[in-house]
């Protein structure tokens, strides 16, 4: 609940500083957390199959 609260307050103080940036700013914030995303997803992947060939082996 304080965190709902928390963002119920200070949303609208962010909402305008992120408007007073560029427009494809928030847009560029986002694929970089997406690229984050996806290529730490795809190393937990190879990872786990690495580990189960390695596994295989055995």
């Amino acid at each position: 609940m304080l965190v709902l609260n928390a963002a119920h307050e200070v949303g609208p103080a962010l909402f305008d500083l992120v408007g007073q940036g560029p427009r494809w700013a928030p847009i560029a914030v986002t694929g970089l957390a997406l690229l984050f995303t996806g290529a730490s997803y795809e190393h937990r992947i190879r990872d786990l199959r690495l580990r189960t060939s390695i596994a295989a082996m055995r």
